[in-house]
């Protein structure tokens, strides 16, 4: 059964008219084109479901998104807000029934398309040539994210939307901060509300996934981490880690609540001990799929952010050992190799051809 938000489009709100819808991030909003009344360019329309609004976490967390949003607007690759307001009455009229409520709505720079968009394309020097530089500014965006002190919980290729025509071509930029916080606020729900994380469990860390989330700063840093090498691995094999490493996850986490409380954090242990084989076959995967001069840089990235063990993910070199660990520039600069390493070696042929 189609939402009411979804009924909005192809009606004019306000000052507003919703012309088509664009998205729909997760199972709580719905996103349209819209354009002001009077003209000017289309912006994106975010809409919390008026059926959603029964939940106050998940209206809770909406609000929060929006406020976030705010806090980030400088930062380049995460999507930029225009506004953010409770207060608009919709007219749901159209629906066969007269009423009007007032509606929960972010309004946001109007997107050119996805990251999981071009996941699915041929995996040529073309392919790589574009899809680098957005991985970069994915690992930009959570960089940005994290040194102003918030941190994602539910990253994945379909939220990091893509612009065209900037100043220095196509730019990713992180969205959907619906699970987001910030690292110095206390935690909102109860404690079990943590335990398997925040964010979608198809791309959720191990951790997660095996019931030991906390409502932790530092786990959710490294929960972050795992997500932007899961990133990594959608954009190289077309999959989730978490889809490769863990697909039989229900049943692991099963083992762990059957075993006595005193005995699960060993069950834990085991789990994650069992997971490396896995990792392993995944890291061939990545070194077969990815060009021959990066290939050994991408998979050695790829297997320190989704370790198992969380505190794996954030192994830095000595230069970077004293940066802060909200700071994420030593992983920037990293990627920023890979892909230089990749330019590099497609100047080459071309030398040797002329």
């Amino acid at each position: 059964m189609a939402s009411l938000a979804e009924g909005l489009a192809g009606t004019t709100q306000g000052d507003w008219s919703l012309d088509r819808i664009v998205g729909q991030p997760g199972a709580f909003s719905v996103v349209s084109a819209a354009r002001h009344v009077t003209g000017g360019p289309e912006c994106a329309m975010k809409v919390l479901k008026p059926e959603r609004t029964i939940d106050p976490g998940t209206t809770f967390e909406f609000e929060r998104e929006g406020q976030l949003l705010v806090e980030l607007q400088d930062e380049p690759n995460v999507v930029s807000i225009l506004e953010s307001n409770t207060a608009l009455a919709f007219d749901f009229s159209h629906t066969g029934n007269s009423f009007v409520l007032p509606v929960r709505f972010h309004r946001l720079e109007l997107a050119d398309g996805c990251l999981d968009e071009i996941a699915v394309g041929t995996r040529d020097s073309a392919y790589w040539k574009q899809m680098l530089p957005l991985f970069r500014d994915v690992v930009a965006g959570v960089h940005q994210m994290h040194r102003n002190g918030i941190v994602h919980r539910d990253l994945k290729t379909s939220n990091v939307l893509l612009f065209e025509n900037r100043p220095h071509g196509e730019r990713g930029q992180v969205s959907d901060l619906g699970r987001s916080c910030r690292l110095a606020d206390s935690p909102r729900f109860q404690g079990d509300a943590y335990v398997h994380g925040r964010g979608d469990p198809s791309f959720a860390p191990p951790e997660l996934l095996l019931g030991a989330g906390v409502a932790d700063p530092t786990a959710y840093r490294l929960a972050d981490l795992y997500l932007v090498g899961s990133v990594l691995c959608e954009l190289v094999t077309g999959q989730g880690a978490t889809s490769l490493l863990m697909p039989q996850w229900v049943a692991a986490n099963h083992r762990v609540r059957s075993a006595p409380p005193a005995g699960q954090a060993a069950v834990i242990r085991a789990e994650m001990a069992a997971l490396r084989p896995q990792l392993a076959m995944i890291g061939d995967l990545v070194r077969s799929l990815a060009p021959p001069a990066v290939r050994h840089e991408l998979v050695r990235l790829f297997l320190q952010l989704c370790d198992p063990v969380p505190s794996r993910r954030d192994l830095r070199c000595r230069r970077d050992r004293n940066l802060p660990h909200t700071d994420l520039a030593w992983l920037l600069r990293r990627v920023q190799i890979i892909q230089k390493q990749f330019d590099v070696s497609q100047v080459r042929p071309a030398r040797r051809q002329r």
